[in-house]
């Protein structure tokens, strides 16, 4: 048991911190540790503790978060997003992506309207108002 909330806030927050600032460059739980000079069983305890979530799942979901954007919001291939991310290729991009949303990511991005979509499909303020 870890003793101190406030300890605890604060070792989490700076999980956060750190995986927002490294979540290009790596998933691992040791590695957030060692950056936190703490262990890698102390940070475990002290995420799902705060959060009910291990931090390898807080470490991917920001992944995730970020290749949706990508792949929505850009017109990178899946490859570059994958690249953009910190993964050695494509194959291995698309696995992580595919096991962790359902899809792979060409079917997310077929599946996800485009700005311009959205744009063509929203009424106008002269449609709305002749109603």
């Amino acid at each position: 048991m870890l003793a101190g909330s406030t300890h605890i806030h604060t070792l989490v927050a700076a999980f956060r911190q750190a995986v927002e600032e490294d979540f290009t460059r790596t998933r691992t739980v040791s590695d957030h540790a060692r950056r936190l000079g703490t262990s890698r069983w102390h940070l475990d305890t002290a995420v799902r503790q705060a959060t009910g979530l291990t931090p390898k799942e807080h470490a991917d979901a920001r992944v995730i978060h970020e290749a949706k954007h990508l792949l929505a919001h850009s017109t990178l291939p899946a490859a570059r997003v994958g690249t953009r991310l910190g993964f050695p290729d494509r194959a291995t991009f698309g696995r992580f992506f595919r096991n962790r949303t359902g899809v792979t990511p060409a079917a997310f991005r077929a599946a996800t309207p485009t700005p311009e979509a959205a744009t063509r499909c929203a009424p106008t303020a002269s449609k709305m108002s002749s109603r």
